[in-house]
């Protein structure tokens, strides 16, 4: 998803490099990117933080 994601939107490669959590239907996506999406599910991309 996320590489078709940048094939389409060129611009966004540097903030998924910089690292994004992935939210399908409310469920935070842990461990491996590669779940089947289709056009009812609901996917945010959040920009993950850095702090200290």
């Amino acid at each position: 998803m996320l590489e078709a994601l940048v094939r389409a939107h060129p611009g966004l490669k540097p903030v998924i490099e910089a690292g994004v959590s992935v939210v399908i239907d409310g469920e935070v996506l842990s461990g491996g990117l590669h779940r089947p999406v289709s056009p009812d599910n609901e996917v945010y991309l959040m920009q993950r933080i850095k702090g200290g």
